[in-house]
């Protein structure tokens, strides 16, 4: 046991920032050798609360001295665990460690492989992918270590789907099958305005009214059904009640106008007592998804279905039009929608909601709302980043921060949209905000908050004067943001239910790749359900770029958006193409292509 313990916070509730730099161990063993011995503190200000233990030793000058910590950082159940860790040498311990995890990281699941320039992109990928193993309990991947050490549906239908996608399919799978069904509800009472029976969620969901869960819970569950191949009849397993009767719940509990009802699917989006667009959104998709798997498994009740989804669509696309029309009417200049119908005119940062209407919902992918609302919402992502970007996306209205997950969200709408130019500068803010800013601090190792706050983003140059946010660190969502980002910039599917294809290498950008460098990627899941790989090779000499697929699902096509120059011949396995565009669209079942651009 240690000769001293102290335990510190901020008992008198002060914000003084003065307290924090004396109420600590530090300043007490400079000033007196000694620990408080405090068994317990609070900081009900900031959340800085701080514990140390001391033991004395003696050291000569030139003695090597080793310390071994070990700490059980898992599910701690008490001796047993102890008794565990203490059975092995320190030294085994950490080999064992780093082996696995050397293992996991490095010789399975999907390995992006990308050039020099961008080497870092590949690295962060794999820190990524470790941090929401990390966050995983029994398969719940929880979005933080502390605050957030719980479980959203929200947060973990974007987590699981970038695991699926990733190649860390059992831990989806074990959300997705195991986790999400004990969060259905079956009781016959009332949360607020809605029906118990057959909404996701517990206790986060009921008592903010996040209303989004049904359609994030329906649209991960497709999304993995896709991904994981019909032989597995994932889906199928969960049909019923999971999917057909959550897809009722939202046919049957919205507003008099159509929508989803008034709550706080996401703090994000603004106050609480206001419908917001997200929800609808998230529920058209999750429809969808409930649609065409009940499609795939050759339910009767897919005219139900696609009747539930047509009636949303329609209220949908009504409000947003009326909110555009009214916007209009008042004089606004720019296009923008509102984070909802009860915010016209409401041009501030909370707008971001529209995003998902690209990412991660590919709504504009068949105009599914009509094409005049796919160009608002493009025209959205403009206006954002007119307004809210320096860097990042800056979040003031509801956090004063920047937001880290919301800024990737906008850069993969951008890829999604066909601006890679806008895409890459969001990018490269994302990766700097997640590494040290200088030499002095290394506040961010590798990591995001949820709300990354002006100070640590900006190596303390802005310290805003009224209150800013943090969240924990690492935080899930951000981390599956950025998987999900660098595997689409790699390649992502299109029309899978009616024209499927896939975009190879749509956001790799022409600095990334000089002469002679590669990009690849190897048996990568996707919606397809089977493993997709190829091989991009760069020959600035020729002005060429070479394809070669090394394996694909059947009866896919590919298209190549070239971003080298204009393209001015294209051969599919030896074959000359007719060339419509820079856009390059291969026939399937093609197994190499080259590209002339000038």
């Amino acid at each position: 046991p240690p000769e001293q313990y102290g335990v510190y916070g901020n008992p008198d509730f002060t914000y003084d920032p003065g307290s924090y730099l004396t109420r600590n161990a530090f300043h007490g063993l400079v000033l007196g050798g000694k620990l408080n011995g405090a068994p317990q503190a609070q900081d009900q200000i900031a959340g800085l609360c701080s514990a140390a233990f001391a033991w004395p030793y003696r050291v000569a000058d030139d003695e090597l001295f080793e310390l071994d910590v070990r700490l059980p950082v898992d599910l701690y159940s008490g001796a047993a665990d102890l008794a565990e860790i203490r059975a092995t040498p320190a030294a085994a311990l950490e080999e064992a460690n780093r082996v696995f995890w050397t293992g996991k990281l490095i010789a399975q699941g999907v390995q992006p492989e990308l050039p020099r320039p961008v080497a870092h992109l590949a690295d962060q990928f794999r820190q990524c992918r470790s941090q929401l193993l990390i966050l995983s309990d029994h398969g719940e991947i929880h979005p933080g270590p502390t605050v957030y050490d719980s479980f959203w549906i929200r947060d973990s239908s974007v987590e699981a789907t970038a695991c699926s996608l990733v190649g860390d399919t059992a831990l989806a799978e074990r959300q997705l099958g195991t986790h999400y069904p004990l969060r259905f509800n079956r009781g016959t009472g009332r949360i607020g305005p809605c029906a118990e029976y057959g909404f996701y969620g517990g206790p986060h969901e009921k008592d903010d009214r996040e209303w989004d869960s049904n359609g994030q819970a329906l649209w991960a569950i497709g999304r993995f059904d896709r991904t994981h191949g019909r032989a597995t009849g994932f889906g199928a397993k969960l049909y019923t009640p999971y999917v057909v009767d959550a897809a009722r719940w939202l046919r049957d509990n919205r507003d008099q106008y159509g929508l989803l009802h008034s709550g706080w699917s996401a703090e994000h989006l603004g106050e609480r007592d206001k419908p917001h667009y997200w929800d609808d959104l998230w529920g058209l998709a999750g429809l969808y998804e409930a649609a065409r798997l009940a499609e795939r498994i050759g339910s009767p009740d897919v005219p139900e279905l696609w009747g539930a989804f047509d009636d949303l669509k329609r209220a949908t696309a009504a409000s947003v039009r009326w909110v555009l029309d009214e916007q209009r009417r008042r004089g606004a200049w720019e296009t923008y929608i509102p984070t909802g119908p009860a915010d016209v005119g409401r041009l501030d940062s909370t707008m971001i909601g529209t995003a998902a209407f690209f990412h991660p919902l590919r709504l504009h992918m068949g105009s599914k709302l009509g094409e005049d609302i796919d160009r608002a919402a493009r025209w959205t992502l403009d206006t954002m980043y007119a307004h809210f970007v320096t860097g990042g996306y800056r979040h003031e209205a509801a956090w004063n921060t920047y937001g880290p997950y919301l800024t990737t969200q906008l850069a993969h709408a951008y890829l999604l949209s066909g601006d890679t130019v806008r895409m890459d500068a969001l990018l490269g803010w994302i990766v700097g905000a997640s590494l040290p800013r200088s030499e002095e601090r290394a506040v961010a190792l590798g990591a995001w908050n949820e709300q990354h706050a002006f100070p640590v983003a900006s190596d303390f140059r802005e310290v805003p004067s009224c209150h800013w946010y943090m969240g924990d660190m690492p935080h899930g969502w951000a981390a599956a943001e950025y998987l999900l980002l660098i595997r689409d910039i790699l390649f992502f599917e299109a029309d899978e239910d009616r024209d499927p294809h896939l975009y190879i290498a749509a956001g790799i950008r022409p600095h990334w790749v000089p002469d002679g460098a590669s990009v690849a990627v190897t048996d990568a899941p996707n919606l397809f359900g089977t493993p997709f790989g190829y091989r991009l090779t760069h020959d600035a000499g020729d002005r060429k770029v070479s394809v070669d697929i090394t394996r694909a699902p059947e009866r896919v096509r590919y298209v190549y958006p070239c971003r080298f120059g204009p393209v001015r011949a294209v051969t599919a396995d030896g074959r000359d193409l007719t060339v419509t565009g820079d856009d390059v669209h291969i026939p399937a079942g093609t197994r190499r292509f080259t590209v002339t651009y000038a």
